[in-house]
C-alpha cells in the first residue's frame, strides 16, 4: 500500500515499521492545542488499542479512555487520571504452552489450575474437548528471488485478541526442489507441503516470508486441502485444490478494501488556526494536490464538524460495503452457507466494529466535553439506531450458522465487545453485567475472555476483577485464557526458567534473580518510545532510588546481538547489567508474561518472585511515579 504511515506511541514516524502497527491510509488524527494525536482505524479489522499519543511534557497520559476502561469494570467512574501508553512494539511469534511444561503456583490465594492448554487437552466444560481437532492440508511452490528469506506459518484455531499469545503457533515451512515427475521444472521454484493443527472450527494463518507476510489473517478450515502458488518475483499469488475458492475470495476482499482505502483521502481531524495550517505555503501545496490526480489530503475541523463527518461516514456504510458484499454474493453457491456466512460476518462486523470502536475512543470524549445535554442525546440515539439495524440483521440470518460464525470471526468478537463497552458506559454498568445481560453460553465466554486479554494490564485490581470473570466463565478455551492471564498479570509467582546473555556471551539463568530484588527492563532496539522512557523516567529513578538495595537489569527483545549491542548506549546504559534473550526464551517469556509491547517492566524480590508486572500505569508526574514505586518497594519487597 502506497504511502502508508507508521506510528509509535510518540507520534513520530518508525523506521522500523516490521515492529508496529500499519497506519490505514486514510487515518485519522486529532491534533489538540497540546499536540495529542489519535490514530483511527480502517481497514484493520484487529484494531484493538486506544491508540492516544500525547506530546505534552512528562508522560504520556490518556484524559478519557481509561476512565471509560475503569468505569466498564466497577460500574462507576473511578479516580485514575493518567495511564502510561504502551509502544505497539512488536509481535512477536509464540508457541503454545504444552501440558505440564509449567504450573502456577496459586498467587495470592487465587486457585490457578494447570493451564498448560494443547488443542487435544481440552479443558473446563470443552466444546473443544478430546478428540474435535482437524487437520488443514497445504501444497505450495514458492518462486522467491530472495532465496535465503524463510518462509514461515503461524496460526491460531481461537482468537482472542490481536496480540495474545495464548495457544498460537508457529513454524519454519522446509523447502524442497522440484524433481520434473512431480511437475515441478523450474529450478526457481521450491516446493513444500504442511499441515494446520485446528480445531472444530475455522481457525485464522498467516504465512510469512522472511519479516514480509504473503497471506495474512486468513481463515482457514479443518480439513482444508488448498494449493497456493506463491510467485514472490511476478508479485503473484494464486490458489487451486478443492477448496481454492475460499481463499480466492477473502484474497479478492482483501484486496477490495485495500483499493478502497489507497483511493480515500488521508482525513485528518484538527483545528485550521493552527500555525502549520496557516502558513501560506502548506495552504498552496493543499491545493495544488487537491487539483492533481493522485492522493488527496482532507482536513476536518475537531468539533461538531468531525463529529458529523465520522456520522456521514458510518450512515454511507451500505454503499461503501457494497463491493465487498456483491463479490460475496456472486461466489455464494460456490462457498457454501457456513463459509458465506463466516465472510458475511467478517466484513459486516469489521467496518462497523472499526468504526464503534473509533466513536468510542475518540468521537465519543469529544461529544461528552463539546456539546450540550440535546446534542449528546441525538448523537447517542444515532449510535442506539444503529445497534438495532445491526440486531435486525443478524435476525435475518440462519441463527445455527451464524452462532458458529460469532464463535469463530476476529471482527465479529470486536463488533460485540464495542457494542457491549458502549451500551455498558450508556447504561453506567460494568462491562461484565452488560455482556451478561446480552449474551449467554460459549459467546459470553468468548467476550469475558476477548475482554480482559485486551484490557487486563489497564486494570487496577487485575486478581479480583480476574476472579469475579472466571467465576463468570464455564467453557474453554475461553476460561483457559483466563486462567493463563493470571501468570502475566497477577504478581506473585516466581520466575520461570530463562536463558539469556551477556554482550560477551556469558549465559545467565532464572537463578541470577534470586538473592537481591531486581527491576528488569524489557525493551527492543529500535522502538524510540523506549528509549526515551528508559532516559527520561526509569533511569532517573533507578539513579535516585537505588540506596534502597535493589538492582536494575535491561533484557533486549532483539533478534540481533550485534544490533542490541550496538544500540545499548540509547536504550540502556552501560553501567547495568545488559542482557539479550535467547530465541527459545523470548517465545517463552513473551507468551507467558505477554511481552508484545515495549517497554516493560518487572519488579522481582530477592527470591526472584514477581511483585510487580508494570510501574507505568497511572501517574503524570516523575515525582509521582518515584514515589509510588518507594511505597512498593518497601510493602511488597522490603516487608516480606
Amino acid at each position: 500500500m502506497k504511502k502508508i504511515l507508521f506510528t509509535c506511541f510518540l507520534g513520530k514516524l518508525c523506521p522500523y515499521p516490521n515492529r508496529s502497527r500499519s497506519i490505514s491510509r486514510s487515518f485519522v488524527s486529532y491534533l489538540s492545542d497540546k499536540g495529542a494525536v489519535f490514530r483511527q482505524p480502517q481497514a484493520d479489522i484487529f484494531q484493538e488499542r486506544s491508540d492516544f499519543i500525547s506530546q505534552a511534557k512528562g508522560l504520556p497520559i490518556s484524559m478519557y479512555f481509561i476512565p471509560l476502561i475503569l468505569f466498564l469494570f466497577f460500574g462507576t467512574i473511578i479516580e485514575a487520571s493518567s495511564q502510561v501508553a504502551d509502544s505497539p512494539g512488536t509481535d512477536l511469534w509464540s508457541v503454545p504452552l504444552r501440558s505440564g511444561l509449567f504450573r502456577s503456583t496459586s498467587p495470592l490465594g487465587f486457585s490457578l489450575v494447570d493451564d498448560a492448554i494443547s488443542l487435544k487437552q481440552g479443558g473446563f466444560g470443552s466444546p473443544a474437548g478430546e478428540g474435535n481437532f482437524g487437520v488443514a492440508l497445504f501444497y505450495g511452490e514458492l518462486t522467491n528471488p530472495d532465496s535465503l528469506s524463510p518462509l514461515a506459518f503461524s496460526w491460531t484455531p481461537y482468537f482472542f485478541s490481536r496480540d495474545a499469545p495464548f495457544m498460537k503457533e508457529e513454524a519454519l515451512v522446509e523447502l524442497e526442489k522440484g524433481e520434473f515427475y512431480d511437475g515441478v521444472s523450474s529450478p526457481r521454484v521450491r516446493k513444500f507441503s504442511f499441515e494446520l493443527s485446528l480445531a472444530d472450527r475455522a481457525g485464522y494463518f498467516t504465512l510469512t516470508l522472511g519479516d514480509r507476510p504473503l497471506l495474512e489473517d486468513f481463515l482457514v478450515y479443518p480439513d482444508d486441502s488448498v494449493k497456493v502458488e506463491l510467485d514472490v518475483f511476478h508479485s503473484s499469488i494464486v490458489f487451486g485444490g478443492p477448496d481454492a475458492v475460499f481463499y480466492e475470495v477473502q484474497y479478492a476482499l482483501k484486496r477490495l478494501v485495500a483499493r478502497m482505502d489507497f483511493d480515500a483521502p488521508m482525513v485528518m481531524f484538527s483545528s485550521r488556526s493552527r500555525p502549520r495550517f496557516q502558513k501560506a505555503e502548506n495552504q498552496a501545496l493543499i491545493e495544488k494536490y487537491d487539483a492533481a490526480f493522485g492522493s488527496h489530503f482532507k482536513l476536518v475541523e475537531v468539533g461538531k464538524e468531525a463529529v458529523d463527518y465520522f456520522f456521514s461516514e458510518l450512515d454511507r456504510g451500505k454503499e461503501l460495503l457494497a463491493p465487498q458484499l456483491e463479490l460475496l454474493d456472486f461466489y455464494s453457491d460456490e462457498l457454501g452457507k457456513d463459509r458465506y456466512d463466516l465472510l458475511l460476518t467478517e466484513v459486516v462486523s469489521g467496518f462497523y466494529g472499526n468504526r464503534l470502536s473509533s466513536f468510542r475512543k475518540f468521537h465519543y470524549p469529544e461529544v461528552l466535553s463539546r456539546f450540550s445535554v440535546e446534542e449528546r442525546e441525538k448523537y447517542l440515539d444515532r449510535i442506539l439506531v444503529l445497534f438495532s439495524e445491526l440486531e435486525e440483521w443478524e435476525r435475518k440470518l440462519d441463527a445455527s450458522v451464524h452462532a458458529q460464525s460469532q464463535l469463530v470471526s476476529a471482527p465479529y468478537l470486536n463488533l460485540a465487545m464495542e457494542k457491549s463497552m458502549l451500551k455498558a458506559i450508556f447504561g453506567k454498568r460494568s462491562f461484565l453485567s452488560q455482556v451478561s445481560e446480552d449474551y449467554s453460553g460459549e459467546m459470553e465466554d468468548r467476550l469475558l475472555s476477548g475482554y480482559l486479554s485486551q484490557y487486563m494490564g489497564a486494570i487496577p485490581d487485575a486478581a479480583t476483577t480476574l476472579d469475579s470473570y472466571l467465576a463468570a466463565t464455564e467453557t474453554s478455551p475461553w476460561k483457559d485464557r483466563l486462567v493463563n492471564l493470571g501468570h502475566a498479570f497477577i504478581p506473585g509467582e516466581t520466575i520461570i526458567p530463562v536463558r539469556l546473555e551477556d554482550m560477551e556471551g556469558q549465559v545467565y539463568t532464572e537463578d541470577f534473580f534470586k538473592g537481591q530484588p531486581t527491576l528488569l527492563y524489557f525493551y527492543f532496539s529500535s522502538c524510540a518510545h523506549s528509549a526515551d522512557f528508559f532516559r527520561d523516567i526509569l533511569f532517573p529513578l533507578y539513579q535516585d532510588t537505588q540506596n534502597l538495595g535493589y538492582r536494575m537489569v535491561a533484557i533486549s527483545m532483539d533478534d540481533d546481538r550485534e544490533f542490541w549491542k550496538s544500540r545499548i548506549s540509547k536504550y540502556s546504559d552501560l553501567s547495568l547489567t545488559n542482557l539479550i534473550t535467547t530465541s527459545e526464551s523470548k517465545k517463552r517469556w513473551g507468551d507467558y508474561y505477554e511481552i508484545h509491547a515495549f517497554p516493560k517492566t518487572m519488579l522481582l524480590d530477592g527470591q526472584g518472585r514477581v511483585v510487580s508486572f508494570n510501574l507505568r500505569t497511572g501517574f503524570t508526574t516523575y515525582e509521582a511515579f518515584k514515589n509510588k514505586f518507594i511505597d512498593l518497594y518497601r510493602e511488597q519487597v522490603v516487608g516480606n
